[in-house]
């Protein structure tokens, strides 16, 4: 800018006073709501601006963002050419949705400079567009940053067909055996994804529409038994039609491809592995299970922190430790009347469980495999 006219700037609108007060005191609060209505609406115009761009450069990689990506829980369906193409057309659809929206921001965008324009001085209108400008060259780097991350994921995600996450970026395999393609492929949904069971078990499943025939008849059925009879034949038909269904149509309920679940099932029945989870954050570990046990028995084998229990019966050790809970609780805190009845029955410990010892690779350290306890 001139010199002259960044002094009348600086004149115009100290750094001490903000730009709000000055607006206030010198056109009012309705120039304000202008002003600021201005500000909004040139944000909303470039960033509409940035969403658009980013949306064709996904286009032009064919990549497909995130928003836009059917979930299907049949992921052999998510690969066929009708949903590329269904995911293609929605993409489509969104750029010109953009395009549209893009349009009326600028209509209005122009409406509210000509009424901003229009009531205050030429020199405080460059003010303001600098202002409003200074602003939204900041938030544009922030959407710069913001879209590069997310390209450059979908880049990385888009070696797998149904937009999985990066099998690198999920496994860290510290083992021997080498994983086939089809393999880390089926690793990269997770240790949270589960297969549909291959059947159901009879007993726990009709067990559950036991239990919520007892809850309704413990509210009652108002004394009409018709009501009653009515509910436990629907019950019982929805209970056993849906186990048999279930079990005549669980080969079309596979929610990951043939060869992927085979390979899973390959992987469980190696013996010469461990698979599980890192000590801290989320993934898959692979170990080689001697290097394991190795590890773990190092960790056992510790005066310090273990001894040997003469004991072999775990039946034995539990109860033997409820014992001295319970005799805990009844001296301390149920006999001196520091707990009611109900809640000494709530803390009373029974049918406990020996806790199992595994170990967590820290994956996150150098000197790797270690093992944590948990």
């Amino acid at each position: 800018l001139p010199l002259l006219l960044k002094i009348i700037i600086q004149f115009r609108f100290p750094w001490y006073i903000s730009i709000a007060d000055i607006t206030i005191r010198r056109y009012g609060v309705g120039i304000l709501e202008v002003f600021r209505s201005l500000e909004r609406t040139t944000e909303k115009y470039y960033k509409c601006i940035a969403n658009i761009e980013f949306l064709r450069k996904c286009k032009d990689a064919d990549l497909i963002p995130v928003f836009l990506r059917l979930k299907l829980s049949n992921q052999r369906l998510s690969r066929s050419s009708e949903v590329k193409k269904a995911r293609r057309r929605l993409l489509d659809t969104e750029i010109r949705n953009k395009e549209k929206r893009l349009s009326k921001l600028y209509k209005r965008l122009s409406q509210q400079r000509n009424s901003l324009k229009s009531v205050v001085q030429s020199i405080d209108y460059f003010k303001y567009r600098m202002f409003i400008d200074e602003a939204v060259n900041k938030l544009k780097m922030i959407w710069y940053n913001t879209h590069r991350r997310k390209f450059i994921k979908l880049r990385s995600s888009s070696r797998t067909d149904a937009g999985l996450l990066c099998p690198d970026t999920v496994i860290t395999n510290l083992s021997d055996y080498h994983l086939s393609e089809v393999e880390e492929l089926a690793l990269a949904n997770g240790l949270e994804f589960s297969l549909p069971p291959s059947k159901l078990k009879s007993g726990s499943y009709l067990a559950n529409f036991e239990v919520l025939y007892q809850n309704l008849s413990g509210s009652g059925f108002n004394g009409i038994e018709e009501d009653e009879v009515y509910v436990k034949e629907t019950l019982s038909e929805i209970a056993y039609s849906s186990y048999f269904n279930f079990n005549m149509s669980r080969r079309s309920l596979l929610n990951i491809p043939r060869d992927q679940y085979n390979a899973l099932i390959g992987l469980s029945k190696n013996e010469d592995i461990i698979i599980t989870c890192p000590d801290k954050g989320s993934g898959i570990v692979i170990l080689n299970k001697a290097d394991y046990i190795k590890k773990m028995e190092e960790i056992v084998n510790d005066t310090t922190k273990f001894k040997v229990c003469q004991e072999q019966d775990l039946f034995r050790i539990s109860r033997k430790i409820e014992r001295k809970v319970r005799t805990t609780l009844l001296n301390l805190l149920k006999k001196p009347g520091h707990v009611t009845d109900d809640e000494y029955k709530r803390l009373y410990p029974n049918g406990s469980h020996i806790g199992v010892l595994y170990g967590l690779p820290k994956v996150h350290k150098t000197n790797v495999p270690t093992a944590t306890l948990r």
